[in-house]
């Protein structure tokens, strides 16, 4: 069974580091460290843009709204879809489809767009959730879309996941800021008994 190591992190909340090159150069270092597979990256534009044109071994899939996917090339694309709150990405992983939805500050009156989304992809048995939630009950959330909260960092970060995925945190450096916290996780499919 093969592993995917997939990271959140919330650009913007990258505070205690000033400047655009200082912030880009930090993301780009702790990835080349923690050798990730996917990344699910949220920011303002500014921010994913001087990280796109510095990246080299991802594929980029970057989203002029708030959000930008980074994948090795060995993952394929089967679709996506983006809005001014969220996008999404199906990718292929031992011949199963996987949905990854990427949120930047998604707040509880947004939630109907997210649902949406989640019933497009309703098919899909497998679903990792990553971002920033704000004002939402994480478990009523969980409980409602079924998925387990594999890591959360108020006001920072959060990784959820389908129950049909195992999932092991990674631990990783704070990057300089107690509240940029990217959160990096190995995911597997658990095996059907």
């Amino acid at each position: 069974m093969e592993k995917l190591r997939i990271m959140s992190f919330d650009l913007d909340s990258f505070t205690l580091v000033k400047g655009k090159e200082e912030r880009s150069k930090r993301v780009i270092d702790y990835l080349r460290k923690i050798d990730v597979d996917f990344c699910m990256l949220q920011g303002n534009n500014n921010s994913l843009y001087d990280l796109s044109t510095r990246l080299d071994g991802y594929d980029i899939i970057y989203d002029y709204y708030s959000s930008m996917f980074l994948l090795k090339s060995r993952l394929d694309t089967v679709d996506n879809f983006s809005s001014v709150d969220y996008s999404a990405i199906v990718t292929k992983l031992d011949g199963k489809d996987t949905a990854f939805c990427s949120i930047k500050k998604l707040k509880k009156e947004s939630l109907g767009k997210l649902r949406d989304i989640l019933e497009e992809y309703k098919n899909i048995d497998h679903k990792v959730v990553a971002g920033t939630l704000q004002n939402v009950n994480i478990d009523d959330f969980c409980k409602k879309y079924n998925l387990n909260n594999v890591c959360s960092k108020p006001r920072s970060n959060h990784i959820l996941v389908s129950r049909g995925l195992d999932a092991k945190v990674v631990d990783g450096p704070m990057m300089g800021s107690v509240e940029a916290i990217p959160m990096v996780v190995d995911i597997t499919y658990k095996k059907k008994r």
